[in-house]
């Protein structure tokens, strides 16, 4: 069994071609200038009119700024990778290993906190290559499944993870200011446990928190 320490070395680490002109890496702290500008334009041009101006720009100006980054990028409980398009930056994500949450029984799943691609990038199939990918890190960890955050106004996101195979098990409020908050839908998928062919894809907290 991979320990956390050894998943997080493979993600520093491992480079892989998936077609001729695609590439996932490991951003690493000196990528820090062209990641900010990758995550901030694609945040806006997914959730820009999910709240008011003020709030949104405020929001991407801290949260994305590349000291922000930095640090995340430096936390080694955080798995970054960006995704590259014959030679540009096309989309990224974010994961973390065993981030319990209270609308999921297991402890040992993982969160995938972001996964963003330019819109110039949409339906070329990259989301799925990423997606694969992390999903494939998840395994190797042994993690019981994935779960995220998405906005419930976000409809194309949620065909697609709905697509993956996850369910909504939840609802909750994301924070975009001290004044404005997103209503999200928490979602879930279950893996197999190969070890033992036992299929842990059944959440038993959704018939303690039905979905409403």
């Amino acid at each position: 069994m991979l320990e956390s320490q050894e998943i997080y070395r493979f993600c520093a680490q491992k480079r892989i071609s998936i077609l001729n002109s695609n590439f996932i890496t490991r951003p690493s702290p000196t990528d820090v200038s062209p990641f900010s500008v990758l995550a901030s334009q694609a945040l806006w041009e997914s959730h820009g009119h999910s709240a008011p101006y003020e709030d949104m720009a405020q929001y991407i100006t801290n949260k994305l700024s590349e000291a922000n980054l930095l640090a995340e990028l430096l936390d080694g409980r955080n798995c970054f990778h960006w995704m590259h398009h014959e030679g540009r930056p096309a989309g990224y994500s974010k994961v973390i290993l065993d981030c319990p949450n209270e609308f999921v029984a297991a402890q040992n799943v993982t969160k995938m906190e972001r996964l963003y691609f330019l819109k110039e990038f949409h339906g070329l199939g990259l989301a799925q290559q990423l997606f694969d990918f992390n999903l494939n890190l998840a395994k190797q960890a042994h993690q019981a499944g994935i779960w995220l955050y998405v906005w419930k106004e976000n409809h194309r996101a949620i065909r697609f993870y709905q697509k993956m195979g996850f369910e909504i098990v939840g609802d909750g409020l994301f924070k975009v200011s001290d004044t404005h908050y997103n209503p999200n839908h928490i979602m879930f998928l279950g893996m197999r446990d190969e070890h033992n062919k036992n299929c842990i894809c059944q959440n038993p907290l959704a018939q303690v928190f039905p979905h409403k």
